[in-house]
């Protein structure tokens, strides 16, 4: 696991997290804020990672094909958002097909305020 991230009291925001074995991958941002129950993470689920992420690697067509370095071929994208109690769990399944260029612009969260279903997200407060 490697993340870049900033503790403040109890809320820790990170950036470019990255958690990967052979069988899964995992590429995250966003923040947890346990003093005031609440999360938005967004990310990118990378499966088979070893096999999937070998397209990344080649020079010029891999960042294009699978989206970046820690990425793959086929992956998708996700937002966990909201009270950490009953948080909102949205994952955009043509995130999955569409090409690691493209990915980016199916993001789960299509914004900092919307689900991939449309659904307007409560403000939250940190």
């Amino acid at each position: 696991m490697r993340a870049n991230f900033v503790r403040n009291g109890s809320c820790v925001d990170f950036a470019d997290a990255a958690i990967s074995n052979a069988a899964m991958g995992f590429m995250l941002s966003g923040y947890l804020d346990t003093g005031h129950e609440l999360t938005d993470i967004n990310g990118t689920v990378v499966p088979l990672y070893g096999l999937n992420n070998v397209v990344a690697q080649v020079p010029l067509f891999g960042p294009l094909l699978a989206g970046g370095h820690n990425e793959g071929l086929f992956a998708g994208n996700f937002r966990v958002a909201g009270k950490l109690s009953s948080p909102v769990v949205s994952v955009n399944p043509l995130s999955a097909v569409a090409p690691g260029f493209l990915r980016k612009l199916f993001s789960a969260g299509g914004g900092p305020d919307t689900f991939a279903d449309g659904v307007q997200a409560a403000p939250m407060e940190r």
